[in-house]
Formats: C-alpha cells, sequence, structure tokens
C-alpha cells in the first residue's frame, strides 16, 4: 500500500513536468542511478548539450536528480555526470516502460557507450554486458561477460570471474531455442 502511494506522489510530480523532462528522466532510469548526458543522449537520440541543458533543469528543480561532476569519455566526449537523489524515482519510472521500449534503450546506450570506451573495452564490460542483456542481444552480452572474466582473471579476482562466467552460461542457456 505504501508503494502504491508513493507511485501516486511521484506520477503526480511526472505530471508537473514537461515531455522532454519526463522523457530524459525516463532514460535515465535506463541508464541507471548514475548518469550522464552522452548516455542520455544516446538513448534520446539527441545532442549532448541539449539533454544536458534539460538535466540541469531537472537538477534545479531539486526534486528528481542532483548533479554529480563532469563526465569525460575516452572518446573525447565531455559532458555532466547526474544522478537520481533516490533509487525509488529510478524504479518507478522503469517500472513504468513498456518491455519493448526499455529493451530499445538498453540497446542505444549500450552501443553508445560501446563505441565511446573502445580504446579501453575492460572498463564497462560488466556494465555494458547488463545493458546488452536487457536489450535482449545475448551474443554481445556473452562477449563482454567473457572479457570482464578475462579483465577479473588477470586481477587475480578468480571468484569475481567465476561468478562472470557463469552469468555467460545461464544467459546463454536461458536464450537458447529449447
Amino acid at each position: 500500500m505504501l508503494f502504491r502511494s508513493l507511485q501516486d506522489l511521484v506520477g503526480d510530480l511526472l505530471s508537473a513536468l514537461g515531455d522532454d523532462e519526463r522523457e530524459a528522466l525516463e532514460v535515465a532510469s535506463v541508464v541507471g542511478v548514475t548518469f550522464t548526458t552522452q548516455s542520455l543522449a544516446a538513448g534520446l537520440g539527441l545532442e549532448p548539450e541539449a539533454v544536458e541543458q534539460n538535466c540541469t533543469r531537472l537538477a534545479r528543480g531539486g526534486r528528481f536528480v542532483e548533479e554529480r561532476g563532469v563526465a569525460r569519455w575516452p572518446d573525447g566526449t565531455e559532458g555532466r555526470r547526474f544522478g537520481f537523489k533516490h533509487t525509488v524515482f529510478r524504479r518507478i519510472l522503469y517500472g513504468q516502460l513498456s518491455p519493448a521500449h526499455r529493451r530499445r534503450l538498453h540497446l542505444r546506450v549500450a552501443e553508445r557507450t560501446e563505441t565511446a570506451f573502445e580504446r579501453d573495452p575492460d572498463a564497462l564490460a560488466t556494465y555494458l554486458a547488463a545493458h546488452y542483456a536487457e536489450g535482449g542481444d545475448t551474443a554481445r552480452a556473452v562477449e563482454h561477460l567473457a572479457r570482464a572474466a578475462a579483465a577479473a582473471k588477470r586481477r587475480l579476482a578468480t571468484r569475481e570471474a567465476a561468478g562472470l562466467a557463469r552469468r555467460a552460461i545461464e544467459l546463454l542457456t536461458t536464450s537458447s531455442p529449447h
């Protein structure tokens, strides 16, 4: 019952926003608790500068997000980092997205992030694997899990490496036609 009232409260707060702001928050809910304007721009199909202005307005409003510094990506793009003030906002927004829309957004974010980090492919391998898995691209998810497992093994983090390998096997097993 409390969760339902929280959903109603958040719904009321969201209804006071413009379409652009609400859409930015929806995409942000896919990216994660913390997000960059570069990631949001990928999900929204917009230029990072426009997204940054929108997020800055949202942060000034003080309800949903707050600014958390600068984000520099290895491909040279620069933007701002933001984060949800409360994880409940993210969960409610994410839960309101249709499964098909959610999958598309996960893939857009993963593809843009992968391109930006191609010089340092191990840096976000686990993050990319999660987005590709949620986006329904099992092959790319497994590829990134294998990359993350190899990096963990090089760091002598054998338990982590084994856990990542198990996750890759689970994905392959559950996505295979029966």
